[in-house]
């Protein structure tokens, strides 16, 4: 399996365009992390408090995009992905695109580290540019979407280490793994929208 490395990553418009994809190291501290779970454990779903909304509406969200996009865009949704101890619970190839009416490339994911995140607990697998493609055709698959045709090589896993993110295009193709450890995984998703309404 290859995985990525600070040799690897270049938060850049270039690479951003070229492989879909880019790190941001330390978008939030190891304190800023635990107040974000924090917040998402008083949280009774689907309401939005006001701790959270807070951190949505942190300007280092849009100010982290603007290098890559030329825009900061305009908030969709956020989510805490977590995953299980010892679970073998997958997120089959997809694209967030997917999920969410908007034109192709339109979207912008920013996947949060709120813990360390690697192979072992379920990092992230990105396709290298193949948000090129744009759309295609996904099917349900248990409670997610899943690319009708997957591909072929494995792709490249990126770990991350607790507040860094990972920022991609709605159109990359991307998986997550299982986690083999003994401890809970969370990262947090936000999602913007990119150029006109």
């Amino acid at each position: 399996m290859k995985i990525a490395t600070s040799r690897h990553v270049d938060p850049s418009r270039s690479t951003y365009e070229r492989d879909g994809w880019v790190v941001a190291p330390a978008v939030l501290t190891p304190g800023e992390s635990e107040s974000v779970i924090a917040a998402h454990a008083q949280r009774q779903w689907p309401i939005v408090t006001d701790e959270i909304r807070e951190w949505i509406a942190d300007e280092r969200w849009v100010a982290s995009l603007e290098p890559l996009l030329g825009n900061g865009g305009r908030f969709v949704r956020e989510q805490l992905l977590t995953k299980a101890p010892n679970a073998d619970t997958r997120v089959p190839w997809h694209q967030d695109a997917a999920y969410v009416e908007a034109a192709a490339g339109a979207l912008v994911t920013i996947f949060v580290a709120l813990e360390p995140i690697d192979e072992h607990n379920g990092c992230l697998r990105m396709q290298r540019g193949s948000h090129r493609q744009g759309p295609i055709e996904h099917r349900p698959s248990g409670y997610v979407l899943e690319a009708v045709e997957t591909p072929a090589d494995d792709g490249v896993c990126v770990p991350l280490g607790q507040g860094d993110a990972v920022i991609f295009s709605s159109s990359l193709l991307h998986q997550s793994l299982a986690n083999r450890t003994a401890t809970l995984r969370r990262a947090w998703m936000l999602q913007f929208h990119i150029g006109g309404e």
